[in-house]
C-alpha cells in the first residue's frame, strides 16, 4: 500500500491514496485522465516560470496530520454577514503531514494577470450590511459564485479597471450555487474541466480581497458531504486552508492555473477547511441556469437511506442505499424498485451511501439509462431505469 521509502512521521510525506484501479469507489474526476492528457497535449509550453509566494509558502502546519471522522460537528462562519452555523460531515479527510513546501510550478506573470481578471470580487450590500466573496467567469458574461453570498441584497462585482453591476438569474440550493449575470467585460478563466484532481495535490486559492495567493491549501477529500443551510450538500471537494477559511465563492486552482472547484462553504478554526463544488459540477448547474434559468438534476424517483449493518447482516455486501420509497410512475418504480430493495451499484459504479448514490446520478444527467445492481430478500437482481428530471419530483427526493 505505501511505497518503501514511505514514513508516516516524515513532514515531507503525504499518505498516498492507493490508484483509482484498486479502490471500490472512484470520483467521477478520475475517469476523465485522457480527457486531460489530450487537453495537456494542445496547451503551448509557458516561459518565466517562477515561485508561488503567498504568506506562509512553506513549512505549515495542516491538521496535525490527523483524520477527521465522520459526523464531527463544524462551526462555520455565516457568508452572509453576522451569525454562525453548524455544519455536519461525512466522508473521512486525508491525512495530511505537518509541513510541506510549494513547489516550482508553470505559474506565471501572464498566468496571474488571467487569473486576475476572470476571479471578480463580489460586493454584497443588503440590510445587513456589506459582505465581501468571490466569483468565477465560466463564461462569457456569467458568474458563478455562492448562493448563500448573493441571495440578498445589491451585487457588484469588480476585476481590474471594471466594476459592474451583477443580475441574479438562477440559483441551485443543492449545490448552494448561483449564477449572475454581467456586462461581458471580464475573462474566462481557465477551466480545469476532466483534469484528474487527485487527494493531496495542491489547493491554491485566489483571495480577491486580499489581493493575494493563499498557496499552501491540499486537496484532502474529492466526496465531502455536509449538511449546511438546511440542506445536504453532496459531493464536495474539501481542502485545508492554514491561513484562515477563504471567501465565500473563490476559486480554488491546480497549480498549473486551471480551477478545480468553488468555494461555497468554509469552516473556521486553525484546521480550517475549505468546501468547493468540483468544476465539471459547477460548470454543468451554472449552464443549465444560464440556458433555462434552473438547475436540471436527474431524478432515481425513490427516499432511500444508508443501509445499516442490521441490514447488511448476512448480505454479501458492506454498504449499500436502501429504498424507503418508490414514488409511483417515477424511474425507480417503472423499473421495479421497491421499498426494502438495496441499492448496491448504478451505472457500474459502487453504491454505499447516499451520497455515493447522488452523486453518481448527478454525473450521469437526466433522462440516461443506467443499469441498477440491488438486492432483495438477500438474492441479487439488476433492472435498468431511465432517469427522469428532479423537477418531476412531487417532493425533495433522489
Amino acid at each position: 500500500m505505501y511505497p518503501e521509502d514511505f514514513d508516516p512521521g516524515d513532514d515531507d510525506h503525504v499518505a498516498p491514496l492507493l490508484p483509482p484501479e484498486d479502490r471500490v469507489w472512484r470520483h467521477p474526476s478520475e475517469m476523465a485522465a485522457e480527457r486531460r492528457a489530450a487537453a495537456d497535449a494542445q496547451r503551448a509550453p509557458t516561459a518565466g516560470r517562477r515561485r508561488l509566494t503567498g504568506v506562509g509558502a512553506t513549512a505549515l502546519g495542516v491538521l496535525g496530520g490527523g483524520l477527521l471522522l465522520a459526523g464531527l460537528a463544524l462551526t462555520l462562519g455565516s457568508v452572509s454577514g453576522g451569525g454562525e452555523q453548524t455544519i455536519t460531515g461525512e466522508g473521512d479527510l486525508l491525512p495530511v503531514s505537518r509541513s510541506f513546501s510549494v513547489p516550482d510550478t508553470s505559474w506565471t506573470d501572464e498566468l496571474q494577470a488571467a487569473v486576475d481578471a476572470s476571479t471578480p470580487i463580489v460586493t454584497v450590500t443588503g440590510p445587513d450590511g456589506t459582505t465581501v466573496g468571490a466569483g468565477l467567469v465560466f463564461s462569457h458574461g456569467h458568474i458563478l459564485t455562492s448562493l448563500s453570498l448573493v441571495q440578498s441584497g445589491t451585487v457588484e462585482v469588480t476585476a481590474g479597471r471594471f466594476t459592474r453591476t451583477g443580475l441574479l438569474i438562477g440559483t441551485d440550493p443543492l449545490n448552494d450555487l448561483a449564477v449572475l449575470a454581467v456586462d461581458d467585460v471580464y475573462e474566462v478563466a481557465d477551466l480545469g474541466l476532466g483534469d484528474n484532481v487527485r487527494l493531496g495535490q495542491y489547493a491554491i486559492v485566489h483571495d480577491v480581497a486580499a489581493e493575494t495567493l493563499r498557496v499552501d491549501g491540499r486537496v484532502l477529500s474529492l466526496a465531502r458531504s455536509v449538511d449546511f443551510a438546511d440542506t445536504r450538500l453532496h459531493g464536495l471537494l474539501a481542502y485545508s486552508s492554514p491561513e484562515g477559511a477563504p471567501i465565500p465563492g473563490a476559486a480554488v486552482f491546480d497549480a498549473e492555473g486551471r480551477v478545480i472547484g468553488v468555494t461555497v462553504a468554509a469552516t473556521t478554526g486553525d484546521d480550517a477547511l475549505g468546501l468547493a463544488v468540483p468544476i465539471e459540477s459547477a460548470v454543468r448547474v451554472g449552464t443549465s441556469l444560464v440556458d433555462y434559468g434552473t438547475p436540471d438534476h436527474p431524478w432515481l424517483g425513490i427516499q432511500g437511506a444508508d443501509a445499516d449493518q442490521d441490514r447488511l447482516d448476512g448480505l454479501p455486501v458492506d454498504g449499500g442505499v436502501v429504498v424507503l420509497h418508490a414514488f409511483t410512475d417515477g424511474p425507480a418504480a417503472r423499473a421495479g424498485l421497491l421499498p426494502g430493495d438495496i441499492v448496491t451499484e448504478v451505472a457500474n459504479t459502487p453504491v454505499r451511501t447516499m451520497s455515493d448514490l447522488v452523486m453518481t446520478i448527478r454525473y450521469t444527467g437526466p433522462d440516461a439509462p443506467v443499469v441498477v445492481r440491488y438486492l432483495r430478500n438477500g438474492i441479487e437482481r439488476t433492472t435498468e431505469v431511465t432517469l427522469g428530471h428532479r423537477s418531476e419530483s412531487p417532493v425533495a427526493a433522489d
